[in-house]
């Protein structure tokens, strides 16, 4: 299915002015951002539609690349990463994720992994590539490059190196520097609380109205692409919900399917660290979960936290617990785990009355961290809980001691050692002549 895009051509950025009905097809394109070639295996073009801004998380981006001067009529390999030169040595220490949707296992393929298998893009008789991409970043331990090479302190040349074959590579002559932020201290999202009206793969974004720049790109469900990262595609949400990352405390505009979507205009600014649901009654993010502690048990862990506060009049609807196996992401192949971070994958969830968890969805010896967030009825999440993390165990015991007061005795056992899960033997408070129990204390 074709796609038709329009846009303007700004100085020194590559950003979407405004947009037509698209799909994650192909489509033609005209470079916006030009630089001096880097290599000489280089290729014409680069990625001309992109985001200003990028998380440093596993948030999903949708980019676009043009491409000339390459084998006609040949599948071509795109990997995309954050690059400090934009040149292919730069990708050995470079992040980045790219999906990959066409083999037989879709996966998200590590820059690292240099294009072992990569998402294929087909050139025409001219030797041109035109297609959309999905790009995550994926090291939240990155923010970004020190000033050099032509960009800015904390920013990356958002790259694609393309591959034909078992040929080498081609580097872009356009590179396009994007500013990397921090999801947890610069980062938000916002989600449709209420109907888009569009269908599958309708591409939406969001306009700094100040600027005019494009704070963020994605598509609508459903896109063809494991969002979330939890092996299963297109359950992120029904077809026309989208799902965006945006820049914490600025002004936004959005889009959706090329024109202002009404429920999207006018936002003042999102709450670092939250998701809110614009289109809903309730817009104001529940606060953030705190205290949050674990005990390990036998193939379980046990969570505890206390409860978050909803004052956006939707009410308080519940908890959701994320978890994360160990601190890096599972690459394969010549990936490199040091360029990355762990995927929270949602371990369950709770109402808004309760504030424990037990996970029994866990491994004895193995590290697990956990955090959690509040979410109102309006579909707003809080922002994240502190983290925790635990190594569950079989043999994990705990020593209960009571004590009492110079007015009274305990009867009963005391101390006494109890199972990780298990429970103590009953214990009574006896006040002396003249004195009554008030309550146990820790």
């Amino acid at each position: 299915m074709p796609t038709r895009v329009r846009y303007v051509v700004r100085a020194n950025a590559a950003r979407v002015a405004s947009w037509l009905l698209a799909f994650v097809l192909v489509c033609g394109c005209l470079p916006l951002s030009v630089q001096s070639a880097y290599a000489a295996s280089s290729y014409t073009g680069g990625i001309d539609i992109a985001p200003q801004y990028v998380l440093n998380d596993h948030t999903v981006y949708a980019i676009h690349v043009t491409a000339a001067g390459l084998p006609a009529n040949s599948a071509v390999n795109v990997d995309v990463s954050l690059s400090d030169t934009g040149i292919a040595g730069g990708f050995k220490t470079a992040p980045g994720f790219t999906w990959d949707g066409n083999n037989g296992t879709p996966r998200w393929v590590q820059s690292r992994e240099q294009a072992v298998n990569d998402v294929s893009l087909q050139s025409d008789a001219s030797g041109v590539v035109s297609g959309w991409c999905y790009f995550k970043c994926g090291d939240e331990n990155f923010t970004g490059f020190s000033a050099g090479n032509g960009h800015l302190a904390n920013q990356a040349y958002l790259t694609a190196q393309l591959s034909v074959g078992g040929g080498g590579s081609y580097n872009p002559s356009v590179l396009t520097p994007v500013t990397v932020l921090d999801a947890a201290t610069q980062g938000a999202w916002v989600h449709n609380g209420t109907g888009t009206g569009a269908g599958d793969g309708v591409p939406v974004s969001a306009v700094n109205p100040n600027t005019s720049g494009t704070s963020s790109l994605q598509f609508t469900e459903k896109n063809g692409c494991d969002d979330n990262d939890d092996g299963a595609i297109d359950n992120e949400g029904p077809s026309g919900s989208f799902r965006l990352a945006v820049p914490a405390g600025s002004p936004l505009n959005l889009k959706v399917g090329g024109s202002a979507w009404a429920p999207g205009q006018g936002v003042s600014s999102v709450p670092t660290d939250t998701d809110v649901a614009l289109g809903a009654s309730d817009t104001v993010p529940p606060s953030a979960v705190s205290g949050l502690q674990v005990l390990p048990g036998n193939n379980s862990a046990f969570l505890s936290w206390t409860g978050a506060a909803d004052v956006g009049g939707s009410g308080l609807a519940g908890y959701r617990i994320y978890r994360m196996t160990g601190t890096v992401y599972p690459v394969q192949g010549t990936g490199d785990s040091s360029l990355t971070s762990a995927v929270p994958t949602l371990a369950g969830t709770v109402g808004a009355g309760t504030t424990a968890y037990t996970d029994s969805s866990v491994s004895n010896g193995t590290t697990y961290y956990y955090i959690v967030r509040a979410v109102d009825g309006a579909t707003n999440v809080g922002a994240r809980s502190n983290e925790v993390s635990v190594v569950p165990a079989a043999s994990a015991t705990y020593t209960l001691t009571y004590t009492a007061g110079s007015g009274g005795t305990i009867s009963g056992t005391s101390p006494q050692t109890v199972a990780s899960g298990g429970s103590g033997t009953a214990v009574t408070a006896v006040p002396n002549s003249g004195y009554h129990f008030v309550n146990w204390s820790d």
